[in-house]
C-alpha cells in the first residue's frame, strides 16, 4: 500500500482514499503514530484539492487513532464531525460507520451505545 501511495506522486484525485486505507493499515499492525500522520496526509489532501468523498471516512480513522491513543474525548469529538459530515453529504454507509464507532466507544464507556443526535454541518 505504501508503495502504491508513492508511486501515485503527483496525482492528486483518489489519493486521499488511497492515504486512508494506508492508515487503516497501520491501525490494524499497532503503528499508531504512522496510522495518525497518514490520515492527517489524507485529511489536508482532501482539503487541497476539494475532493470530499472520502472525508467522513478519514475523519472516523482519525478518530480510531486517537482512541487507541487513549485520547476518548478526543475520539468522540472525531466521530461525531464525521458523522455531521456524512450527513451533509447524504453519504449513509460512512454515517452509519461514523456512528457505529461512537456508539462502541459509548458502550465501552459504561453507556448506552446510543447515539442521539449530531449537529449538522453548515455549508
Amino acid at each position: 500500500m505504501q508503495e502504491t501511495v508513492r508511486a501515485l506522486e503527483d496525482q492528486e484525485v483518489d489519493k486521499s482514499c488511497y492515504l486512508g486505507l494506508l492508515s487503516k493499515a497501520y491501525l490494524r499492525t499497532g503503528e499508531f503514530e504512522l496510522a495518525a500522520e497518514t490520515v492527517t496526509q489524507g485529511l489536508s489532501q482532501s482539503n487541497k484539492i476539494g475532493e470530499h468523498y472520502y472525508t467522513s471516512e478519514l475523519l472516523r480513522l482519525r478518530g480510531e487513532v486517537e482512541l487507541r491513543r487513549g485520547e476518548s474525548d478526543v475520539a468522540k469529538a472525531s466521530f461525531r464531525e464525521a458523522i455531521a459530515f456524512a450527513r451533509k453529504q447524504a453519504a449513509s454507509s460512512w454515517e452509519i460507520k461514523a456512528t457505529e464507532s461512537l456508539s462502541r466507544l459509548l458502550r465501552s464507556q459504561g453507556g448506552s451505545g446510543k447515539v442521539r443526535s449530531v449537529p449538522r454541518l453548515d455549508n
